[in-house]
């Protein structure tokens, strides 16, 4: 049997330094906790025991589960933003400056993070000309078969 003095003179195994890098289910439930709650990487990566932001984000390319529940912890955070815009319009002091400056920037945040529900959106319709409302006898002949060929197209594509 060993010496007690033979026992305590070996090298200690080195502790862990530093964030964690190694996923868990607990610390990814902590994450998705704390963006449901609304709080960004950068907050979350400031707290003691938690990662990286970039670890996080490695997480997400990794681990399939992760991601979903990440996409849904940050859409929820974009319902937030949108009850905070109208808690700040309606609630908050009468500081014009500042409470326009804080809804705008929210909303354009919005507008980027999910253009589908916030984004100001740009209808287009096109017209065709009728053939009656183009004069074809001030087109040239290479004018007349590029039209020729759009019209034959365009009828290809309305019977598909």
């Amino acid at each position: 049997m060993d010496s007690f003095d033979e026992l305590y003179d070996q090298p200690k195994p080195k502790s862990a330094v530093g964030r964690p890098t190694i996923y868990t289910d607990e610390l990814a439930d902590t994450i998705i906790g704390l963006l449901n709650d609304g709080k960004g990487l950068r907050f979350i990566s400031a707290q003691p025991g938690m990662p990286a932001i970039t670890t996080i984000i490695r997480w997400r390319a990794e681990h399939s589960q992760f991601k979903q529940l990440y996409a849904r912890a940050r859409e929820a955070q974009l319902e937030l933003m949108s009850e905070d815009i109208l808690d700040i319009s309606d609630n908050g002091p009468n500081e014009v400056g500042r409470d326009k400056l804080r809804v705008d920037s929210r909303k354009w945040l919005l507008s980027k993070l999910n253009r589908h529900v916030y984004g100001n959106t740009v209808k287009v319709e096109l017209e065709k000309p009728e053939v009656s409302d183009l004069d074809l006898t001030k087109f040239s002949a290479e004018q007349l078969d590029s039209y020729i060929s759009l019209q034959e197209i365009a009828k290809r594509d309305d019977a598909e």
